[in-house]
């Protein structure tokens, strides 16, 4: 998602009129306040929270830092 908005919707938005572009912005914004949208930028930073919560609560050999970094992941250690 940032990576679309920053490539062509921040260029786009830059080839307006400043009127106009501020107008498009707010309306973005306002639009892009939803639930799958919040689900979606918020419930990644959760989910990552929660891994990372996860790994510190089970026990390893490897280095915390690799298991922090997702290398320690459930499936990595099958």
């Amino acid at each position: 998602m940032f990576c679309a908005f920053s490539t062509f919707v921040m260029p786009a938005l830059k080839r307006l009129p400043a009127p106009q572009g501020i107008a498009a912005m707010q309306s973005i914004n306002e639009l892009a306040v939803t639930p799958l949208f919040m689900t979606a930028l918020f419930g990644t930073a959760a989910a990552c929270v929660g891994v990372a919560a996860w790994e510190l609560i089970t026990s390893s050999d490897r280095p915390l830092a690799l298991l922090l970094a997702g290398d320690g992941s459930p499936a990595a250690r099958a």
